[in-house]
């Protein structure tokens, strides 16, 4: 598999867990850190609990909750850009009650690579627009004009 492919495998196991698909694509030593909320597990079976948890399947005519655009790097380490879409179940993750809304948002990970698997993976988004779009209460930075120089 190519980079690009073991990302997309990888973040595909969130909507469909596959034990076969997890061993193909992450090492024993694997390490998530997911900064914006503070997430970060250890290990294969670490990631292996997470995804393998009662829920319910997409339904078939809608599109995976995470999509990998691009992949930039090489077989060992390199940045890969998604698109996530958080349905008002997924509200619960990012601490707030279930809703209908949904929410899109745009990200990094970056992925560092032994063998043809990943073994860390470092994600950055904007945590705080998706979760606003969802229906939380957080204020949105705003800039001034900029000042002239005196």
């Amino acid at each position: 598999m190519t980079p690009l492919e073991i990302v997309r495998t990888y973040y595909s196991l969130f909507d469909s867990p596959s034990r076969e698909k997890l061993d193909s694509v992450v090492t024993d030593d694997f390490a998530l850190d997911d900064n914006p909320i503070d997430w970060h597990l250890r290990g294969k079976e670490d990631l292996w609990r997470t995804v393998d948890r009662p829920h319910s399947a997409p339904p078939a005519d809608q599109p995976p909750a995470f999509v990998v655009v691009d992949y930039v790097g090489d077989a060992e380490r390199g940045a890969a850009k998604w698109h996530w879409r958080v349905t008002g179940g997924g509200a619960v993750m990012l601490g707030l009650p279930r809703t209908d809304k949904v929410a899109e948002v745009d990200g990094v990970a970056m992925v560092t690579f032994s063998d043809g698997k990943l073994t860390s993976l470092t994600e950055y988004w904007d945590a705080a627009s998706a979760m606003r779009q969802l229906g939380a209460d957080i204020h949105q930075p705003r800039f001034g004009a900029p000042v002239a120089a005196g």
